[in-house]
């Protein structure tokens, strides 16, 4: 008898409303997962690993504003429903104690696309390869990614300290780094209260290079505290092209209308870094 018990689903498709463009709302080519049965004497659901193939998901807006993941299910009689939340709380309480862990997860060439038909707007994000690894809920979570959004490349690497600090709404601790439309950005912090009122503190490196959306090189170091209503953002430094900026800006949208106060410094600044050279058409 194997340890580790395989699952293979090949071939899986869910059909998309009549008025879509897509005849199917989503495809799988391939679900594969391995499970190690030991632990099953601790209670515990170890995933080896899990690989999720050739998953594509079609999500569309219709002309008239009907979505496409909205589905016409009619209401069910009144004991019907008592008889189904009876025999949720029945397969909750024989569950308690249970924990399920996936120590690889792998989604590879997979597409999620959003289609409006109103505004004729389409988004696509292509998914070449994600791979996420955790050995336990007291482990790191790793996760790299390489995607593309709109033929953009995106690229992710990052970790958080341990799942039980989201499960415990305890302190959760980052990092990653994030390559997006030539920007790449290096971030590390902390969230506590995840779940309930999470306050968070985040350290920012930053780096534009010179010409991406027309503008010159820019490179920020940032520092961002905050919750959920309001944030204070500290520039420790601001290159824009040769010049550097400091300063301070707090927002807060707790209100009807949001507030920003920035506070800007700079010993000189030159704005010829900013003007193109070739010359304006009037």
């Amino acid at each position: 008898i194997s340890l580790i018990p395989t699952v293979v689903i090949n071939d899986v498709s869910l059909s998309n409303a009549s008025w879509a463009q897509n005849p199917n709302m989503a495809e799988m080519n391939k679900l594969e997962i391995k499970f190690a049965i030991m632990p099953l004497l601790k209670k515990q659901i170890v995933i080896d690993k899990l690989i999720l193939h050739g998953t594509k998901v079609y999500l569309e807006k219709s002309e008239t504003g009907e979505n496409n993941w909205v589905f016409d299910i009619k209401a069910q009689k009144t004991n019907k429903v008592k008889s189904v939340s009876s025999d949720v709380k029945t397969a909750t309480e024989a569950t308690v104690g249970t924990v399920l862990i996936a120590h690889n997860v792998i989604i590879s060439d997979g597409v999620l696309n959003y289609y409006d038909a109103k505004t004729n707007t389409n988004h696509l994000l292509e998914i070449e390869n994600i791979n996420a690894k955790l050995n336990g809920l007291d482990k790191p979570l790793i996760i790299a990614a390489k995607m593309k959004y709109n033929g953009d490349k995106i690229g992710i690497d990052a970790s958080i300290n341990t799942i039980n600090s989201v499960i415990n709404d305890d302190k959760l601790d980052f990092d990653a780094k994030i390559e997006a439309l030539n920007v790449k950005a290096d971030l590390s912090g902390s969230v506590v209260n995840v779940l309930s009122n999470p306050v968070y503190a985040i350290e920012g490196n930053i780096h534009n290079p010179k010409g991406n959306f027309s503008l010159p090189e820019i490179n920020l170091i940032t520092r961002i505290d905050g919750d959920n209503t309001s944030a204070g953002i500290e520039l420790k430094k601001l290159l824009l092209a040769e010049n550097e900026v400091t300063g301070k800006s707090d927002v807060d949208w707790s209100k009807d209308k949001p507030e920003v106060n920035i506070d800007l410094m700079s010993s000189s600044f030159n704005i010829n870094d900013f003007i193109s050279d070739k010359k304006q058409a009037f």
